[in-house]
């Protein structure tokens, strides 16, 4: 797998947010590492577009996301914060990975 190799993926608005956290988790299993989302309109309908970067081996730590303002797990740094649709709703999320 090429390192620093930065790719688009589609997570489902529908999907609740431990749902988005699996599909990332999913992901990022492959040796990849989510680095952000935006909302944005895709092959005609509203949705997440995550980015992720191809890592040159291993996994990252475990990424976790929450609803903003919820507590920051313990163990954890931010890594991203934005708004990602959420049970077909708008919802400002936090991202922490673990350290």
């Amino acid at each position: 797998m090429v390192e620093n190799v930065e790719y688009k993926r589609e997570i489902k608005g529908e999907y609740p947010l431990a749902q988005i956290n699996l599909e990332i988790s999913q992901e990022e299993a492959r040796g990849t590492e989510f680095l952000d989302s935006t909302v944005s309109l895709y092959e005609d309908h509203i949705t997440n577009i995550a980015n992720f970067k191809r890592l040159s081996h291993g996994i990252p730590k475990k990424l976790a996301l929450v609803k903003h303002g919820q507590t920051q797990p313990d163990g954890t740094e931010p890594v991203w914060s934005g708004v990602m649709i959420v049970d077909n709703k708008n919802e400002a999320v936090s991202a922490y990975r673990a350290t």
